[in-house]
């Protein structure tokens, strides 16, 4: 799972185990389903937005 915090929404995607893809995303974040971990770190980067992994 990683928990995205920008300045105007909390909200988290949950990565598949085997495929490291988007398999769940809160729905402001839909548009990242089937996104690899890399590409959503990518992103959330760029738009200066914090986040955290968990298990």
């Amino acid at each position: 799972m990683i928990i995205i915090d920008a300045p105007h929404f909390n909200a988290a995607v949950v990565i598949n185990a085997t495929s490291l893809r988007v398999m769940r995303a809160a729905p402001i974040l839909s548009y990242m389903m089937g996104w690899d971990r890399m590409r959503v770190l990518d992103c959330a980067e760029r738009r200066g937005w914090r986040y955290e992994m968990r298990d």
